[in-house]
């Protein structure tokens, strides 16, 4: 069982990886609001033909990407707002800085990643988000939390 976390939460297996502290780059953030924007938007319908055809290109596109994106360990996971409880010992440090990178959607191949500060959980790690998100981004990962927490308890 993964500890409780400090906001609303739910429980996943996604590809992940912790890895190292590293400089936050331009690039991650330039991803990071991509991914984000695909994320909070997988809630709507499309009544529109152009907008559908515009979404089946999108996914043409995003199906291209498997062959770039690095394959990740799979780990049970309890995501929240600000935190993820990983399920699983590690080699971590109190307090210890990281690079957490995240696939939270199997349909995009594109991987979320933040810096985080490491705590050491009885059952695994707690990876806390430093803050990286301006408002939209954070609204949008908000959206996309609390969409999957709606639909496990349903």
């Amino acid at each position: 069982m993964l500890s409780p976390l400090n906001s609303v939460s739910f429980d996943a297996h996604f590809p992940l990886q912790l890895t190292a502290a590293r400089a936050f780059s331009l690039e991650d953030v330039g991803r990071n609001r991509v991914l984000l924007r695909l994320l909070a938007a997988e809630e709507t319908t499309l009544t529109d033909p152009a907008l559908a055809r515009l979404e089946a290109k999108l996914d043409a596109c995003l199906m291209l990407l498997p062959h770039t994106t690095p394959v990740l360990p799979e780990h049970a996971c309890r995501v929240g707002l600000t935190q993820i409880a990983i399920q699983g010992k590690g080699t971590f440090a109190p307090q210890q800085t990281a690079m957490l990178t995240l696939m939270p959607n199997w349909h995009y191949p594109l991987s979320l990643v933040l810096p985080v500060t490491l705590s050491v959980l009885p059952d695994g790690v707690l990876a806390q988000f430093e803050r990286v998100f301006d408002s939209e981004d954070e609204a949008r990962w908000s959206r996309f939390v609390f969409h999957c927490h709606r639909r496990q308890l349903s």
